[in-house]
């Protein structure tokens, strides 16, 4: 006898009753059974390309919408994002059974982050990168000083969240059976390994294949050709690169011979000087750029102050942001940013070899951008921050940032400590004053610049930014004065990390008409360069016989450390005196895809130039995979 509570249906069903169904076995027409698994196949293919469609229509920031048509002009580009999307909710589907949780997942893991993407591109020119994961909290925690306000594409995004729950529960409820959820997890991890190891990770296919350029103006800018490839495929490929992706060809061995060629050199104990290292945020000389309506005198103090020092151009990596990036290049030596989990060789360590004492300060959090434990790893003995150290001055910030006028006189206080105990002191500060965002509402001060046919928001936030530009001027002046007089030799080097961005309610360099165009050896100066000065009080001079005035080479962080190690008279370490032969040929590798060589603008190295950066990358590649043990 059949049991009178199972589910008998002897013919097809109603529509209403069908998408009500759980399962297929619930259906008894051999018809529909086949229907119950297209639509749940076609539901998980729509939600797909709503979530992949989402994420481009997010992903291009603040770029021409033209270039969300190019990804469907060019097939290929818009697959390499839809598959992971795809392969995801297959995923979820065959781990949860349930459509509406796997598109609830994917949103998560999919259109949340090209939200992310949208704002940080907003604000930093810059999309969202794997290496970005590291640091969410630092820009959470910044994040409420900005305006984010959403717009038309961050309103769908949020809204399709809901109306695609609310759809996929109502009209999707069948699940499938255990051995299709099995298949179907199987099946989406397999192909999303093979197509990692065979296209996601592959460098040339990103490079060669996967190009869109109708809309990439001609110019190398890491956001454009970024963000010409979608916004999943090129966030997926940036876990390669951001975890150091060998350089091509590249040798375990040769790699270690290269390095083996060079070997340390001491520094002459008749030419120990001590090094203070102040990188100002976003401090540059806006009257190079042709400002028209630039107040003359806004730069006479650091113009005053040039004139006493040794100065030059530093062409960066970054605009706008990305100051760890300058940063860690510097510190390093390397022309890339890598990632530092673990101790490796630096400078900080060449100089503590050396039997310097190596400081370092930045009055913001100590978990921004990981500075806590990587600055550990370059080797600095001593760190302060805002929590154990700055948290006292707190009350009186005017914002989140730390005002200059207390950051010098307390690194020149902890100098001054370090010194008068007879000890050798390498100090590097990252300040925080001239931090963005700048008010674009309302600025009540002198106008520095009178932004003559431009807007009122770009006007507020160039002279907001000037307002800090000038009180960063004094506090330089007046530690200089400080350390003029003092009897130990002191050589200061202070230098800009970037150009300041202006985004928020206008486009400052269009409407002050600045060259930007990345094709030109002037665009990219007014795009990506700032100025360096090294100074040396009485002592230093009298020690190393040098008046410490005249013009320097203009070069990038990588090289900046060793243009003062030259005047100071010290070879530095092994990698520093290869990455110097490089410095000599190839003075600026910017990592967006242009270098300077003998004052010009190239793209394309000649053979021995080429094999000189070669040495270079795999011996900074090695020495990033080395864990340093002293």
């Amino acid at each position: 006898m059949k049991n009178s509570s199972a589910k008998t249906i002897s013919a097809p069903i109603g529509p209403v009753a069908f998408l009500r169904a759980r399962y297929a076995r619930d259906l008894t027409s051999r018809t529909q059974r086949a229907l119950f698994h297209i639509w749940s196949l076609a539901a998980l293919l729509a939600a797909s390309v709503v979530l992949c469609v989402l994420s481009l229509f997010l992903g291009l920031g603040m770029m021409d919408i033209e270039l969300f048509f190019d990804y469907f002009r060019h097939p290929l580009i818009f697959y390499l994002n839809w598959i992971p999307v795809l392969l995801l909710l297959l995923f979820c589907y065959g781990l949860t059974g349930r459509q509406w949780l796997s598109y609830l997942l994917g949103w998560l893991f999919v259109v949340l982050p090209s939200i992310g993407s949208f704002y940080k591109q907003r604000f930093r020119s810059e999309p969202l990168m794997f290496s970005d994961i590291g640091s969410i909290r630092a820009g959470l925690s910044v994040a409420g000083k900005y305006d984010l306000t959403p717009n038309v594409r961050v309103l769908i995004a949020l809204a399709a969240l809901p109306l695609g729950l609310l759809l996929l529960a109502l009209l999707v409820r069948g699940r499938p059976a255990k051995p299709l959820r099995v298949t179907a997890c199987v099946c989406a991890l397999a192909a999303a390994a093979g197509l990692w190891f065979t296209v996601y990770s592959d460098h040339e296919f990103y490079e060669q294949k996967a190009v869109s350029d109708e809309h990439i103006f001609a110019k190398a800018w890491t956001e454009i050709t970024f963000v010409s490839k979608g916004s999943v495929y090129p966030f997926l490929h940036s876990i390669v690169t951001s975890a150091g992706y060998p350089p091509d060809g590249y040798d375990k061995k040769e790699a270690a011979e290269i390095l083996s060629a060079y070997t340390d050199a001491a520094i002459p104990d008749d030419r120990r000087v001590d090094l203070l290292v102040f990188q100002l945020e976003s401090f540059c000389d806006m009257s190079l750029l042709g400002l028209e309506g630039l107040d003359e005198h806004t730069y006479d103090l650091y113009h005053a102050l040039e004139e006493e020092s040794y100065t030059g151009t530093l062409v960066t990596n970054v605009m706008g942001g990305g100051t760890i990036n300058t940063e860690r290049c510097f510190l390093t030596g390397s022309s890339e940013l890598f990632e530092y989990h673990r101790d490796v060789e630096s400078y900080v360590r060449y100089l503590r070899r050396q039997g310097y004492t190596a400081l370092a300060s930045h009055p913001h959090f100590g978990t921004f951008y990981s500075r806590i434990g990587v600055n550990g790893h370059l080797g600095f003995e001593e760190f302060w921050y805002r929590e154990n150290h700055y948290e006292a001055d707190v009350s009186t910030l005017e914002n989140e940032w730390m005002s200059d006028r207390f950051v010098f006189p307390d690194v020149l206080a902890q100098y001054r400590e370090h010194a008068a105990r007879g000890e050798n002191v390498f100090s590097f500060t990252v300040t925080t004053q001239g931090h963005g965002p700048h008010p674009a509402d309302a600025y009540d001060g002198y106008l520095y610049w009178q932004a003559e046919g431009c807007s009122d928001k770009v006007r507020n936030q160039v002279n907001d930014y000037l307002r800090g530009v000038v009180d960063t001027q004094e506090r330089l002046a007046a530690a200089l004065d400080e350390l003029r007089g003092l009897d130990e030799p002191v050589v200061l080097l202070a230098y800009g990390d970037h150009k300041p961005h202006f985004t928020e309610g206008g486009d400052f360099f269009g409407e002050a008409g600045i060259d930007v165009d990345l094709s030109t050896l002037t665009g990219c100066l007014n795009y990506y360069s700032t100025r360096y000065l090294i100074w040396a009080n009485d002592a230093a001079k009298a020690l190393l016989g040098d008046d410490f005035i005249g013009e320097g080479p203009t070069v990038s962080p990588c090289f900046l450390l060793s243009v003062v190690f030259d005047k100071l008279g010290w070879e530095g370490s092994a990698f520093m005196q290869l990455t110097r032969e490089v410095r000599d040929e190839v003075p600026v590798i910017n990592t967006t895809g242009f270098y300077l060589v003998d004052g010009r603008l190239v793209t394309a190295l000649d053979a021995a130039q080429q094999e000189l950066c070669r040495r270079m990358t795999w011996a900074q590649y090695a020495l990033n995979q080395t864990v340093y043990r002293g």
